[in-house]
């Protein structure tokens, strides 16, 4: 409040302002605006009289009369006049300083003019422009400025009650009294303030008590009660502060009961107003219990009791509510109202299903906005919520209008002009009204440079057009109009740096031309132009339904055929599409081509997984942890001697830290070196504890614990998949498990070389079929039922695993056979049989299967399934590909018939696309495999695959006849360095001829 000095130094022009823009709390000093005569002009006097002579001042016998200038004030009798003279200059001279910086803010004001005209959405100029002119008492050009400002922003909300506490001061008249209550509600569309409808409602019953006393009947009761009922519904389930409201309002209908006006509710409307409160949690809940009371008993003191017994229960229930979320509330006080503390609070609550709740939400976003205001996510969430919770369109366009004007970063968010165009378009707003929305949101969306929000807020206006020009035959000006719109986004996005890695615009604009416009060239030159590099397993789906719904099925195939061939992530659904394509639209050729081709690309995704994970365990961590080691691929990849120098370097060090072999646990298993020792262990660890504590090193293939042999003491051995995990493990040392520590000690067998051949096989079992995650604690869990186990071999291969475990005596081994074709796990059986290796099972061959060999690598299943089924009909074909997915030039086809097969044979020896191709019976029993002969080892030049023939060598290209002869030399058996015939090539074409003839004895 402005002190009485600075009373006196202001002149009587500025008085009428001073009164306007200084209201406080404090009482001030009457001053009398229409003295008795002239001569009390000049003086401030506490008292209802006033002197006739100016120079005799009215001051009580306890004060002390004191004469400054022109002017008498009466004093306190403990002040004294020079006290107040000395206040006084001082107060002279901050006042002089005053008026420069009121000269110095003029400058400023037309500085600030300036900056506002040149950029309207500078949010500081505008709150220093109105501050300035507001200091100035320059009430037109400060309301001026605040209407300028709210076009563009959300006045704050002191800013509002600035405004309105302005305009009231002058507000005489009932049309300027209006304007007071239309900038109350301009406000509260801004924000649901429970301060500015406290001051709304306040001011409401004031004006209308006056209203009353001079009979000007400008403000009814009907008015007052529109807004304390919008009010409430705005506020009352504001857990901390709706009981202000609530107060204001049941206080104005009591007030209108107590005063019998006409206007006024019934007791039993009020009783179930409070009823209705009673109901909803609130902090003060006991207060407003009180308040029904003193009601009930003064008003229906007759039916008390039973009102009160009714409404024990009820607000009982309602206690309840309140205590489950008191804890939210004093989480919001500790964390100074943070989002995070809002975010949660407003979780719990959509955890609920009532109506009701959707309310209490509500006024939780309300009060998150208050504080959080200029952040786009509390703004995202709260329209989310009204769109899919409160399903309103009014007020999802006011508060998406309300959001996008707080704060640059949410300008610049394209999702809330994207609820914007929304909300209006389902308020049925004219088209241009909707197309400046958007202008506006583009403009402000393209100062993020990033071409997703482009995408996002274009396709958005794009597809209103859509709706729009609805589902008749378009004309060329909508056509050009949407092509435009689109233009226009993706010229924006490729000014910018980044790339569109969502291409939403592209994919939204291909489905508008194939559907709407009908131009199907177009959607798909669309698709094809987006960047090889940013086609993933979301755009291959997308493309492919956009061709199936277009009925175009070789062309969704091709789709399919291009992206399984290319490495990307989440490929399973494509692959799971693919398939249901082919089910619902395929033949039976297409369906097993595409089968066959899906599991050749899951068989690679899983070596390319196994690869990924085994990188991503290799870290080798230098003795301070301050970098990780890159993997195999990456050392290879190195270059610089320098790095190379120092990971010898490193790695020495490492070595010494390891120790010398001599300090290793030696033990009798082959297995020693993936392995640690654990001695003198507590009795409290068990193997989950040991398994926690070093998973993090690597994979555990088998841990067990034991009783020492000799001093009984518990001791522990594991066994790691990969070596790499004992290094990193040891030079970690010990580890505390609880306030046990453990400490790990590297294994080496006993001797360098095992002659497994010389093992007695009868008391060991092979056991196949495994999933990639069996290891040997599974195994000894599925075995050791059926007597003690020697030893354990697990051997991994790309996608699955086998053992031989070898059991103390034979009988064991053969009663764990029962164990064959049961779960190892669920849906996986395994294989169990007494290991032979001697004993090979003859397969026998398959007249129906073909071998194909020297196919040209341009070649898919869909030639050859032309090429062959004229032949007879095809039940499947498979081509032959490496691991990076090439083909190798070799295909089995199986036929239905032995007729088909038989024919196809006879095309052995022809040329397609300029290669001489072989075909064959396959041989069920040749394998990838090592032979040595003379002393030579000789690698099989045969994929590793199946049912792979002998004869894979291409005939000569003067070979016609398929059925000729073949040459002795080449039907021989080969022999070995022994002398007898391998087993490999023990069958020729002879033999497969007259097996299909029927001729084989």
């Amino acid at each position: 409040m402005k002190s009485i000095s600075i009373l006196l130094l202001i002149t009587s022009t500025y008085a009428g302002f001073f009164d306007f823009f200084n209201q406080d709390d404090e009482p001030q000093q009457k001053q009398h605006s229409q003295p008795k005569d002239e001569g009390c002009q000049n003086y401030i006097c506490p008292d209802e009289s006033c002197a006739s002579d100016p120079i005799l001042c009215p001051c009580p016998k306890n004060q002390i009369k004191c004469k400054s200038a022109n002017w008498y004030l009466c004093l306190q009798a403990h002040q004294s006049c020079s006290q107040f003279q000395a206040q006084m200059s001082e107060e002279i001279e901050s006042d002089m300083e005053l008026e420069q910086n009121e000269e110095l803010m003029d400058f400023n004001i037309d500085e600030l003019k300036e900056k506002i005209k040149l950029n309207p959405y500078d949010y500081d100029s505008h709150v220093q422009l109105i501050t300035g002119l507001r200091s100035q008492f320059d009430l037109d050009a400060s309301n001026a400025a605040r209407e300028a400002m709210s076009l563009a922003f959300p006045l704050t909300e002191k800013m509002w009650k600035d405004w309105i506490d302005d305009t009231k001061q002058i507000a005489s008249t009932p049309e300027e009294k209006m304007s007071v209550i239309d900038l109350y509600k301009r406000a509260l569309l801004d924000y649901i303030s429970i301060d500015i409808y406290t001051d709304y409602i306040s001011y409401l019953v004031e004006e209308y008590q006056e209203c009353l006393e001079d009979k000007s009947n400008w403000l009814n009761v009907g008015l007052i009660r529109e807004i304390c009922t919008n009010a409430l519904e705005d506020c009352q389930y504001h857990f901390q502060k709706g009981h202000i409201i609530w107060d204001l309002f049941i206080q104005f209908e009591i007030g209108l009961l107590e005063n019998k006006d006409e206007s006024s509710l019934k007791i039993s409307e009020i009783q179930q107003l409070f009823q209705d409160r009673l109901k909803v949690p609130h902090q003060a809940i006991d207060e407003t219990f009180n308040s029904f009371s003193s009601f009930e008993s003064q008003y229906d003191s007759t039916h008390y009791t039973g009102k009160m017994k009714a409404a024990t229960p009820m607000v009982a229930k309602t206690r309840k509510e309140c205590d489950k979320r008191e804890s939210f509330e004093i989480g919001l006080n500790e964390t100074n109202h943070s989002l995070q503390s809002y975010l949660d609070y407003i979780s719990y609550e959509k955890r609920k299903s009532n109506l009701k709740y959707n309310r209490l939400i509500r006024t939780l976003y309300e009060r998150a906005i208050l504080v959080h205001y200029a952040d786009p996510y509390i703004w995202r969430s709260y329209l989310s919520f009204i769109n899919g919770q409160l399903c309103d369109p009014v007020y999802l366009k006011t508060t998406a209008q309300r959001a996008v004007r707080n704060s640059y970063a949410c300008m610049m968010d394209p999702v809330l002009w994207t609820y914007y165009i929304l909300g209006s378009e389902s308020m049925k707003s004219n088209d241009d009204e909707i197309s400046d929305i958007f202008g506006r949101g583009f403009y402000f969306v393209s100062l993020n440079q990033n071409p997703e929000d482009i995408s996002i807020l274009t396709t958005c206006y794009m597809c209103y057009k859509r709706r729009l020009f609805g589902k008749n035959e378009w004309t060329s000006g909508e056509i050009e109009s949407i092509r435009n719109i689109y233009k226009e986004g993706i010229n924006v996005i490729n000014s910018f740096d980044v790339q569109d890695t969502k291409y939403t615009l592209q994919e939204t604009m291909a489905e508008i031309e194939a559907f709407y416009i009908c131009d199907t060239t177009s959607a798909y030159e669309l698709y094809d132009s987006i960047d090889l590099k940013s086609r993933n397993a979301e755009f291959y789906l997308k493309y492919s339904q956009l061709a199936i719904k277009l009925k175009d099925f070789e062309k969704a195939r091709s789709i399919f055929k291009e992206s399984i061939r290319r490495p990307m992530k989440n490929s399973e659904s494509l692959y799971r599409s693919f398939q249901l394509f082919e089910e619902t639209a395929g033949s039976i050729c297409t369906l097993r081509i595409a089968l066959d081709l899906i599991f050749v690309a899951r068989e690679k995704d899983a070596k390319n997984a196994a690869l990924r994970a085994e990188d991503s365990k290799i870290e080798d961590v230098n003795a301070n942890g301050e970098s990780e080691a890159p993997s195999k691929l990456k050392r290879s990849r190195e270059g610089d001697e320098h790095n190379r120098l120092d990971k010898r370097l490193k790695v020495k060090a490492d070595n010494a830290k390891i120790g010398d072999i001599s300090t290793y646990k030696e033990i009798e298993c082959p297995n020693a070196g993936v392995m640690v020792y654990f001695g003198n262990l507590s009795g409290s660890i068990t193997q989950t504890m040991l398994q926690d504590a070093f998973k993090k090193y690597g994979r555990i293939i088998d841990l067990y614990l034991q009783p020492n042999p000799e001093s009984g003491v518990l001791e522990g051995f594991m066994e790691f998949q990969k070596a790499e995990s004992i290094r990193r493990l040891v030079l970690d040392g010990p580890v505390h498990i609880g306030e046990v520590e453990v400490v790990p000690q590297r294994c080496r067998p006993s001797k360098m070389k095992w002659n497994f051949k010389d093992i007695e096989m009868k008391n060991t079992v092979y056991v196949s079929n495994l999933p990639e995650s069996a290891n040997k604690i599974k195994l000894r869990e599925h075995f050791s039922a059926f007597g003690k186990i020697s030893d354990i071999r697990l051997q991994f291969k790309n996608n699955y695993a086998f053992a031989y475990i070898q059991f103390e005596t034979e009988e064991s081994a053969g009663q764990s056979c029962a164990l064959d074709q049961t779960e190892f796990e669920i849906g996986r059986l395994m294989g169990v049989a007494i290991s032979n290796p001697s004993k090979r099972t003859v397969h026998e061959s398959d007249p129906k299967q073909l071998f194909i060999a020297n196919l040209a690598n341009t070649l898919l299943e869909p030639d050859l399934e032309n090429l062959f089924s004229p032949c007879g009909p095809i039940d499947r074909i498979r081509l032959i590909r490496s691991d990076a997915g090439k083909l190798k030039g070799i295909a089995y086809i199986h036929f239905q018939t032995i007729e088909g097969a038989r024919k196809a044979l006879e095309m052995n020896g022809q040329t397609v696309d300029n290669r001489v191709i072989s075909i064959t019976i396959a041989d069920p029993n040749i394998r990838k495999s090592k032979s040595k002969h003379s002393d030579r080892e000789v690698k099989a030049k045969v994929p590793t695959m199946s049912m792979i023939p002998r004869a894979a060598v291409a005939p000569k290209k003067h070979q016609k006849n398929i059925l000729a002869p073949v040459s002795k030399s080449k039907s021989q058996p080969a022999k070995s360095s022994n002398g007898s015939a391998t087993s490999s090539i023990s069958k020729n074409q002879d033999y497969f001829r007259n097996l299909l003839g029927g001729q084989n004895k």
